[in-house]
């Protein structure tokens, strides 16, 4: 579904390379891991934050992250779908 004609994909193992891809250009959505080898999802929307941005983020968990919940909460920027397992 999201793969569409038209519609470009950048991929990014890290926080940090995903601030070097944001500093060039802004992307419509950004699909977010939560835990990441360098910082965890907060840490990038903690970024987007500090540099005004207003890309669409959702962040993805594969852990019951509370701590990632209530910190995306601080900042206004939750919407939770939770998986049934």
């Amino acid at each position: 579904m999201l793969a569409r004609p038209g519609r470009l994909f950048d991929e990014c193992g890290s926080i940090a390379e995903a601030v070097g891809r944001l500093e060039k250009q802004r992307y419509a959505l950004i699909l977010l891991d939560y835990r990441l080898p360098d910082a965890n999802g907060l840490a990038l929307l903690d970024w987007l934050s500090d540099h005004q941005r207003d890309e669409a983020v959702i962040i993805i968990s594969g852990e019951d992250a509370i701590d990632a919940a209530i910190g995306a909460l601080r900042g206004g920027q939750l919407v939770e779908v939770t998986r049934a397992d």
